[in-house]
């Protein structure tokens, strides 16, 4: 669990902290079909992701 960040920072992060060949694998709508879906603003842009790296 990353929390907010940028995707390009997700993988800047990764790499700082000596992973290999980090990439997003899957993006997915987690809020999808939910209340929450509804009360977030379009441009916030949430979505999820599923990340990949190795040491």
């Amino acid at each position: 669990m990353a929390g907010a960040l940028p995707e390009a920072e997700l993988i800047e992060l990764t790499q700082t902290i000596g992973f290999k060949d980090g990439r997003i694998v899957e993006r997915f709508k987690a809020f999808q079909g939910t209340s929450a879906e509804a009360k977030l603003s379009a441009d916030l842009l949430v979505g999820s992701v599923n990340f990949y790296a190795r040491k």
